[in-house]
């Protein structure tokens, strides 16, 4: 432990009078750990505050700096290039036909494994190639990346060598001179096709290539309603009021086992089976860049799936469609919910839907 002191006049130093005011001495100290002696400012008292003690009132003001939190750059389950696609294809398809689950297996199972199979190929695929540094900027350049990665590099070895130094500096002016070419020739292009959208009347493109130029930083709030219109702000009120309307939303409100449904199921007749090629235009019409779910399955890799995957995804919607059942993986919701006031403050709920 440590004291925390600073440099003051000596009316400020004392920290308790004698009585009659014969003597005063320092008897009051902060302590602080070590670790922490740095974020100290100042320390003094205030002789003149009615505290009610024969002590002077010692203030001290303490400073935290909070170290920021490097984010880890991974490769995304999205990312394919066309030669990664053609070798996951030819690999799930291989897999499939040695492993393939029996006929009368239901959807679940089915379902079950084939994702056991998409994920264990994809991730053969893509351990063999290496990850690459993400850019803080949209603007940055493969080059800057590349001498900002030998830079952190450099700094790793602890710059003991006087020649490393210098070199490590001369890496920095490169980067910043790097930087301030490609955040140029970034702003070159776009006011390029500001004007070729001006010139052709595209208003909408116009109008979105100048906000990426001009947009500022506005925090959003998190707040939301409830159904009667008072707003919701605490977490719990917040998830609560997302369960609530995930529940009326999925509600299925012709159960079989509900007692107000007097449906006879049996006296139906079923529309005809699902095509393949049904299955295959859901597939093409699926949007990139969504977020999976529990199965961690992309629309990315889906999109990339080979004729006999396609096949087994289509066993298994026909099934679903005869019997009814849905995989149990599909009957369960997840809530992620992030405030930017408090990035800590975060709440991840999963429950199945009823």
């Amino acid at each position: 432990m440590v004291t925390g002191h600073n440099l003051h006049h000596p009316r400020r130093l004392y920290t308790w009078t004698s009585p009659g005011d014969r003597c005063r001495n320092q008897i009051d100290y902060i302590l602080i750990s070590s670790r922490w002696r740095s974020s100290i400012t100042n320390v003094k008292t205030f002789p003149g505050a009615d505290c009610g003690s024969d002590h002077s009132l010692l203030v001290a003001k303490f400073a935290l700096r909070l170290k920021a939190i490097k984010k880890k750059c991974l490769k995304p389950m999205c990312t394919l290039t066309p030669a990664e696609q053609k070798q996951f294809q030819c690999a799930l398809d291989a897999a499939i036909v040695q492993t393939s689950p029996l006929a009368n297996a239901d959807s679940d199972e089915q379902w079950r494994h084939l994702k056991d199979q998409i994920n264990e190929t994809f991730e053969i695929i893509s351990n063999k190639h290496p990850l690459t540094p993400c850019p803080k900027q949209i603007w940055m350049s493969d080059k800057t990346l590349k001498l900002i990665q030998d830079r952190k590099e450099l700094r790793g070895r602890g710059l003991s060598d006087p020649a490393d130094r210098v070199k490590y500096s001369e890496l920095s002016r490169m980067i910043q001179r790097q930087c301030r070419h490609d955040k140029n020739n970034f702003v070159e292009r776009i006011c390029e096709e500001v004007e070729e959208h001006a010139f052709r009347s595209k208003s909408s493109d116009l109008f979105k290539k100048l906000k990426l130029l001009t947009k500022q930083f506005k925090p959003r709030s998190w707040l939301i309603e409830y159904e009667d219109g008072t707003p919701l702000q605490d977490l719990e009120a917040v998830t609560k009021r997302w369960r609530n309307y995930c529940e009326n939303l999925y509600r299925n409100s012709h159960e079989c086992n509900s007692p107000q449904d007097t449906t006879n199921w049996c006296e139906l007749t079923l529309e005809p089976p699902i095509l393949e090629s049904e299955i295959s235009a859901a597939i093409d019409a699926l949007k990139y860049r969504k977020a999976p779910g529990p199965d961690r399955v992309t629309s990315e890799i889906i999109k990339a799936l080979g004729p006999k995957a396609v096949k087994v995804l289509h066993r298994i919607c026909d099934n679903i469609w005869r019997t009814g059942r849905w995989p149990q993986t599909g009957l369960s919701r997840s809530y992620y919910l992030f405030t930017k006031r408090d990035p800590l403050l975060s709440a991840i709920i999963i429950e199945p839907l009823h």
